[in-house]
Order: structure tokens, then C-alpha cells, then sequence
């Protein structure tokens, strides 16, 4: 958000803490974090125990990504199992983010030995599992809870709008200037009017406008006339023209002379021969 101008730091939103990197969005302790990764580690047990996986591969996978979580470092011990070990050895973020040892598949292959699965289907689905359980929820409830806060601002924004319009509206009139089935609006204070909430501060407001038009409207006779006369010329079905003219460019007058326009006739244009009555033969040559 800070790279986009959209924002004048780029602490994170929700411990405003650390700075908000890939890692610290997946890492964060805020208490809405947690809770969100415990569900969703929650979600992630059950997958392992539909899939059969070994209690004590499951134990490990488990404890290695909440150590992850809470940003404590793991090293390899004799209590770890042989794929986990080799992963530690990695490092656990590489678990996290779904670049596996092939022990694990290795492993999957051995204990699924006697049933149809295999360890690289395993292998390929805790893969998105690990995406799709663990980490778009952090990334989810990160953008609730910015949208949350964007909301409220929103809210707030529009609130100081509306105490704005109502103070100018207030203070750039009087109550005896107003007629007199409309003085009730400054009946309470301004101060009074300020605390209520948005919905009578727009009523206020818009009362308000259509109490300064009606004012206008009888303090100014003259605009009543033109509206009159305007109202009137438009009703009427004579074809007249209109009280203000249009702008109308005038012609141009040309001072040449016409020229004269002759038609030419083809004097060389053969004519038909006239209709004889007797025929006369053509000559033969000799």
C-alpha cells in the first residue's frame, strides 16, 4: 500500500508493529490472527486424520508450523520423525510454503503400502492444503480488517461532511430572515443540532434549502414576473418566436456578377436522315 501511494506508512494494520512484508502477513500475533490460525490449524488436523496419516508425522507436522507461527526456530531432534527431520534441516518455512523433502513422500509411499494411495498424491495435496487452510485465511482476514477500518473512515468522513453543510447553513443565516413558518429551524443551537445523528442533520439540511428558495422566491418579484411570462409564452400554441433570439450569422451578399450559364450544341452532331416515303436502293459496286 505504501509503494501505491495509498498509504503514509507501511506498518501493519493490525499490530502496528512490524513492517507489513510476505512474511510478517502469515507471521502476525495479533489476537484476530491467532484465532484464525488456530481454526484453521484445526481444519488442517482433520484433513491429516481423513488421509490416515501417522499419529506421529501428524504430531510433528502440527507442532513445527505453530512454532512457525509464533516465530520460534526448530531444530532437528531424535524425537522428530525421519521426513521431518529432513525437512528441519531445510527449514521450516519451506514446510510452510509447500516445498517438501521427498522423505515425506517416501514415508507416504511405506505406510500406504497395502491400500491403493500413494505418497506423491499425499505429498501434492498437503501442498495446497498448507495454501488454502493456513494461509488464505491470514491473508482474508487481513483485508476485513482493513476494509473494516476503511469503512469506519468512510462513516466518519461523511459524518464531518454533513456537521460542515449544517455550520455554514447555520451561521451564513438568520433566523429573521427566514419566513415565518420556517424560524422553527433555529429553534435548538447549532451545537444541540451537531450531536444528532446523520439522518436529522440531513433533514436539517435539506428543510433548510428549500426554506432559503421559498424566501427567494417571494422577496424577489421580478423572478416571479419572468417565471410567469416564461410559463405563459411556453403554453402557447401560436408559432411565435422566442422572447431572447438566438444569434443569427447574417449572409453573406456576393457583389460578382452572375455568370451565364449557355448551352453548348454539338453543330458537327450527325442528324437522321429524313423519312422518305420511296425508298431509294443503294448502287452496287462493280
Amino acid at each position: 500500500m505504501l509503494r501505491r501511494q495509498h498509504w503514509r506508512q507501511d506498518y501493519c494494520p493490525r499490530c502496528r508493529v512490524c513492517v507489513e512484508t510476505h512474511d510478517h502477513l502469515l507471521t502476525c500475533t495479533h489476537p484476530q490472527c491467532l484465532h484464525t490460525f488456530r481454526t484453521s490449524l484445526e481444519k488442517l488436523e482433520l484433513w491429516l486424520v481423513h488421509q490416515h496419516t501417522p499419529q506421529e508425522l501428524l504430531t510433528d507436522i502440527l507442532h513445527i508450523i505453530t512454532e512457525w507461527k509464533m516465530g520460534i526456530t526448530t531444530l532437528p531432534s531424535p524425537h522428530h520423525t525421519h521426513p521431518m527431520c529432513e525437512q528441519l534441516k531445510l527449514g521450516a518455512r519451506h514446510l510452510t510454503e509447500g516445498r517438501l523433502h521427498i522423505a515425506f513422500e517416501k514415508y507416504m509411499d511405506q505406510h500406504y503400502l497395502s491400500t491403493k494411495k500413494s505418497g506423491k498424491i499425499w505429498s501434492a495435496t498437503f501442498i495446497q492444503k498448507i495454501w488454502i487452510l493456513i494461509h488464505r485465511p491470514q491473508w482474508e482476514n487481513r483485508n476485513s480488517f482493513v476494509h473494516k477500518l476503511n469503512e469506519e473512515s468512510r462513516k466518519t468522513r461523511e459524518r464531518e461532511n454533513l456537521q460542515h453543510e449544517m455550520t455554514t447553513l447555520y451561521l451564513s443565516n438568520m433566523k429573521e430572515n427566514l419566513l415565518a413558518s420556517d424560524q422553527h429551524l433555529y429553534a435548538a443551537s447549532l451545537t444541540d443540532l451537531l450531536q444528532g445523528p446523520n439522518a436529522h442533520i440531513q433533514a436539517w439540511i435539506e428543510e433548510m434549502r428549500v426554506s432559503l428558495a421559498s424566501r427567494d422566491r417571494q422577496f424577489f418579484p421580478f423572478q416571479q414576473k419572468q417565471a410567469a411570462f416564461m410559463h405563459s409564452w411556453m403554453r402557447t400554441k401560436k408559432t411565435t418566436n422566442p422572447p431572447i433570439r438566438a444569434f443569427q450569422k447574417k449572409q453573406r451578399v456576393s457583389t460578382r456578377p452572375r455568370r451565364r450559364i449557355t448551352l453548348l450544341v454539338d453543330r458537327n452532331r450527325k442528324r437522321k436522315p429524313k423519312h422518305h416515303s420511296q425508298h431509294t436502293p443503294k448502287r452496287r459496286r462493280c
